[in-house]
């Protein structure tokens, strides 16, 4: 059997419909997926028969696919399949319309909430890249807890590699 994502059952674009979604929200920019998945360690997913539900979500960007998210609702689980998406929605991060006129970038606790407001702005999937993403991007957010929450991800971690330098030896010189 080959493992892969499709339309969601009809019980699933069912309850989509009855969290007060539009039909625009559920198909714009790309439509809505589902899988069986299995919600790995470092947000990380898999596909696997038998494994729980999940929406799945495309993150493109430059109008390239770029990765896939999975989401399931029931539990709060969200997770990127190959490790390569930051957010959903993150082609608005580079977008300036998302700055124009001294707006800012939308900032969703929840993919419910990012579903509510027509996918405008994005839900971090990745906290651990907040500050290479976000670092200098002028954010907005519906609650304050959340905010501090991002506030926090979004400071400079500190390093934690070494540097070795190699210096010739005077012999390999002669």
């Amino acid at each position: 059997m080959t493992l892969h994502w499709g339309i969601p059952t009809e019980a699933e674009i069912l309850w989509l419909l009855q969290q007060g979604f539009s039909e625009n929200a559920l198909m714009k920019p790309t439509l809505i997926l589902a899988a069986n998945v299995t919600f790995l360690d470092n947000r990380a997913f898999d596909l696997k028969v038998g494994g729980e539900r999940a929406f799945v979500f495309v993150v493109a960007e430059n109008g390239h696919v770029l990765d896939h998210v999975a989401w399931d609702p029931k539990r709060g689980a969200l997770a990127s399949w190959r490790g390569a998406a930051f957010a959903l929605g993150q082609d608005a991060i580079f977008n300036p319309a998302s700055y124009f006129d001294d707006s800012a970038l939308r900032v969703h606790r929840t993919p419910l909430e990012w579903l509510s407001a027509e996918r405008d702005g994005i839900v971090i999937v990745q906290p651990q890249l907040t500050y290479a993403y976000l670092r200098d991007a002028r954010l907005s957010f519906a609650d304050r807890a959340f905010a501090q929450k991002v506030k926090r991800w979004r400071e400079p971690s500190t390093p934690r590699g070494e540097l070795l330098i190699e210096v010739p030896s005077e012999r390999a010189a002669a």
